[in-house]
């Protein structure tokens, strides 16, 4: 399974006007000596002794209830959701696309749990990754701006990636432009102090002063120009989707047809987009 580089993902949100940064490694262990919980354990041994590693969807329903009991309070009034099976909005720009779905969105308690569409009341994102696998900085800023686009939050929103061990990365807007990135360097309480700024984090997104996306579902037009030679890549939880050839020929008839409604505003007669360019005769498969 091939992975997002971290410079994919920085030339693809280019395009949505989003700049990530890298910021220095946490090194304080926060207050307090609190250590963090024994580690999620990601083997089993069998009754005949053999060693079986669950893989991230096979894990994630027991490594939420880890979360529950080890890091979430109840005077906070947040709750965890799984959304593996429920898809993120598309990334389109720059020639470049990207889809899937993350593994734990949070939120409000009395909200989250019940509701048909958890991202839209999601304040944050959990990512995990098994011990023996690396967070992934390419898949965590993708999933984040994704997920900006669909919560009510916006770009309030906040990601922590873990492998609910020694690996502690946190991934939030510091503006309404720039996304940022910080590793927790390990300690024996680096999970706590990542947890914490996670959790002021996600607290304040109804308050945060940050400029929210002026369209949740908006394609850039650079997205469209450059469809044709578009890349592709499986991140992962967030796996990529082959665009569908009908799909897309619908997509380009749409853009011109706006753009011929544009100039009939401006000059007072509007243009026929011509035969050849419709998705009937762009996609030969239209009729299949």
């Amino acid at each position: 399974m091939s992975t997002a580089s971290l410079l994919f993902a920085k030339l693809l949100l280019e395009g949505y006007q989003i700049a990530v940064e890298t910021d220095e490694p946490c090194m304080d262990p926060g207050p307090g000596e609190e250590a963090n919980p024994t580690p999620y354990e990601w083997k089993v041994e069998t009754k005949d002794g053999d060693t079986i590693k669950k893989g991230e969807h096979q894990g994630t329903p027991e490594a939420m209830e880890w979360f529950k009991t080890h890091f979430l309070e109840e005077s906070d009034g947040f709750g965890l959701v799984s959304v593996t099976n429920k898809p993120l909005p598309k990334l389109k720009a720059n020639g470049r696309s990207a889809a899937g779905a993350g593994d734990l969105v949070i939120g409000k308690g009395a909200y989250i749990t019940k509701v048909d569409d958890p991202h839209a009341h999601a304040y944050g994102l959990v990512e995990l990754k098994t011990d023996d696998s690396r967070v992934k900085p390419g898949q965590s800023v993708l999933e984040l701006a994704s997920l900006s686009r669909i919560s009510r939050f916006g770009r309030n929103i906040a990601l922590l990636a873990t492998d609910c061990e020694d690996k502690w990365q946190l991934y939030y807007f510091k503006d309404s432009k720039t996304i940022l990135q910080r590793e927790y360097h390990h300690s024996t309480s680096n999970g706590r102090k990542c947890w914490e700024d996670f959790k002021t984090l996600i607290i304040n997104a109804e308050t945060r002063q940050l400029q929210a996306p002026t369209a949740r579902y908006k394609q850039t037009l650079t997205g469209l120009e450059e469809a044709d030679e578009e890349e592709e890549q499986d991140l992962g939880g967030f796996e990529s989707q082959l665009d569908d050839s009908k799909t897309k020929a619908l997509e380009n008839q749409a853009m011109l047809e706006k753009l011929a409604n544009g100039l009939a505003e401006v000059y007072g007669e509007r243009p026929i987009v011509p035969a050849w360019a419709t998705a009937q005769a762009a996609c030969p498969d239209y009729y299949l």
